[in-house]
């Protein structure tokens, strides 16, 4: 359930919050087709919880990758070390999914499994990138 995009897309509870540019696309008039509710000042009623929140989180994800290479032991016995690794890790590379909210995998209520696929401004999961040298002197 995407309650990010209720604050986003308001439909008339208040005007103090900046609005994505689906709101663009609200109703305005008889015969508009959309999926965003018309706007009206001072009301609720548009922000009820409804299936309109609900989207469907399906993802693909690339989530930790780590490669690395060692040095041949001729060229790093001749600059006079044992062992030479070099090596390349990254999590969460890539994500494949047409979720709207940051991330489709967080919830805002972590650990409560009661509250699971709920999203209300949470933070994506960060994005690591290291790049690192071992090396081992004989």
């Amino acid at each position: 359930m995407n309650f990010s995009k209720a604050t986003l897309v308001n439909m008339g509870a208040d005007i103090q919050n900046n609005q994505s540019v689906d709101a663009l696309r609200r109703w305005k008039k008889p015969g508009d087709v959309t999926d965003i509710p018309r706007y009206e000042l001072n009301s609720t009623l548009n922000n009820l919880h409804s299936n309109r929140l609900l989207e469907d989180a399906s993802y693909l994800r690339l989530k930790n990758v780590s490669v690395g290479y060692n040095l041949p032991s001729t060229i790093v016995n001749k600059i006079n070390f044992r062992q030479i690794r070099i090596y390349a890790s990254a999590t969460n590379l890539w994500t494949l999914t047409k979720y709207t909210g940051s991330d489709p995998e967080v919830s805002t209520l972590d650990g409560s499994t009661a509250a699971q696929g709920i999203d209300f401004f949470t933070l994506p999961q960060v994005r690591t990138l290291a790049l690192g040298i071992n090396a081992v002197l004989k």
